[in-house]
């Protein structure tokens, strides 16, 4: 397990926001798979999520990114929003998450190097898919709390 500091800079972002279980994580996907054809833009980059938790029976919120190429206009009552940017600044980040069961797993893994270490992290997490030659790596972001701004989730 190499856990180490590291940011996460996206700018120009495609963004859609569910309430579900951790366990459904892969369905806000299909929205954004499809919004690439309807609204004619290009990913420049890895999709990812991030998720806090509601404390109520495992669910939580869900905010899935595109990084696209440009800028674009969205109707204010859309699923869909165009966000400028995601800067977190300083996370703990774990690299190809997927060694462990789920990243849930990674997730905890992390919050125990923290505790054990010192770092007081935030509750929540970017999951980034990594998509290398037809499989995919998730790399694991967890915040560091009080390390200034962070824009995002």
């Amino acid at each position: 397990m190499d856990i180490r500091r590291g940011s996460l800079y996206f700018d120009h972002l495609m963004t859609y926001s569910m309430i579900g279980k951790k366990e459904d994580w892969q369905e806000g996907f299909a929205v954004l798979e499809e919004l690439e054809l309807e609204q004619r833009v290009y990913k420049n980059g890895p999709v990812f999520f991030t998720f806090k938790s509601n404390e109520a029976g495992g669910e939580g919120e869900f905010t899935y990114y595109l990084p696209i190429n440009e800028e674009v206009e969205m109707a204010g009552d859309s699923d869909i929003q165009y966000q400028e940017k995601v800067d977190v600044r300083d996370a703990l980040l774990l690299r190809q998450a997927d060694q462990y069961q789920d990243f849930n797993q990674a997730y905890d893994s992390i919050k125990t190097y923290a505790s054990e270490n010192g770092v007081d992290v935030e509750d929540s997490f970017y999951c980034v898919l990594l998509e290398v030659y037809d499989d995919i790596m998730l790399d694991l972001y967890v915040p560091v709390a009080g390390t200034g701004d962070s824009y995002g989730a």
